[in-house]
């Protein structure tokens, strides 16, 4: 049944402009027309709602996400209308995703990442965690039989493994994206077959730490202190930049809850947090002085040619 809303103005994010009230006739998931308002019948067999002169916007997509039953109605109240699931337990997915499909349950489009991460003391305890490359294959073979996006490799795995388990997803379909893997490099994944790279710190890291330090530890955030030192014209950053370019592999960047961690001290509320406090009647102290670190690393991947994950 088609869905007719009328008295909204669209907002075309091309030009940022928004458009005379119209009515928008929606059909499964297909605009089928733009109509001047007050231009239109509704036919009975059509629902129709009142827009009261609100704004009609795309619908916005969550980049990296990791999907809770909380979640869905979350998303949807904000205009979040598709999400990426960058890693979950694949026994909810697997029941969730029909109910999804069935209608059962109000959700976003979801495009999933089937998760494999490395055996270490360390290891993030979902997805799978294959003690041989065999194993590691399987995994790669089970997500593709589920029709995944692609699979994202975590911080234990072993590098050696990543050029083979890129090799097999790329053969069955699959995109190959995730964390740089401890005591590897961001230039190595991605002449090993990565399209995309998780988090703009799995750059950063591959550019401020001795290889032999260990990211499976929260050294691969807590290792951003040392991102004031980064040149980003060196000769060091630039060779993974050109490597990214040559191999189209994009980047996800996360640059929101990574420039808060970059911002938060212990025991102080600033940036998005200080609102929410306010508004819950949280008493917490604000940022001392409000100011922020130069955001060059999180606005300037664009600028210097780094292609940004695209949404779905």
């Amino acid at each position: 049944m088609p869905v007719r809303i009328r008295n909204v103005r669209i907002f075309d994010p091309a030009d940022g402009k928004l458009s005379p009230l119209s009515t928008v006739v929606v059909m499964r998931d297909t605009i089928s027309q733009i109509i001047p308002a007050g231009g239109d019948d509704a036919p009975e067999d059509q629902t129709l709602i009142d827009g009261e002169w609100g704004t009609l916007y795309p619908g916005l997509n969550d980049m990296h996400s990791h999907t809770t039953l909380q979640s869905s109605l979350l998303f949807l109240a904000v205009g979040v209308t598709a999400t990426r699931d960058m890693g979950n337990d694949n026994s909810f997915l697997q029941d969730l995703l029909p109910r999804i499909d069935a209608g059962e349950i109000a959700w976003p489009r979801m495009v999933p990442a089937g998760f494999i991460e490395g055996r270490s003391p360390y290891s993030a305890g979902f997805g799978f965690i294959p003690g041989t490359l065999e194993d590691a294959l399987k995994a790669v073979r089970w997500y593709a039989d589920r029709n995944y996006f692609e699979i994202k490799i975590y911080n234990s795995m072993n590098p050696d493994w990543v050029k083979p388990i890129a090799a097999t997803a790329h053969r069955l379909g699959l995109g190959v994206t995730g964390h740089v893997p401890a005591f590897s490099s961001p230039d190595r994944v991605i002449e090993d077959g990565y399209d995309t790279i998780a988090h703009i710190n799995q750059l950063v890291l591959g550019w401020t730490l001795d290889p032999k330090e260990d990211t499976r530890t929260p050294l691969r955030l807590t290792a951003l202190a040392r991102a004031g030192a980064i040149d980003l014209s060196s000769q060091r950053v630039q060779k993974t930049v050109g490597l990214m370019k040559s191999h189209n592999v994009a980047l996800d960047t996360t640059a929101v809850i990574l420039e808060q961690l970059m911002l938060s001290r212990a025991a102080w509320a600033g940036g998005f947090s200080k609102p929410y406090a306010d508004k819950n009647g949280i008493t917490v102290a604000q940022d001392r002085n409000g100011t922020s670190i130069p955001p060059a690393l999180f606005i300037q991947p664009r600028t210097i040619g780094v292609t940004l994950a695209r949404s779905f």
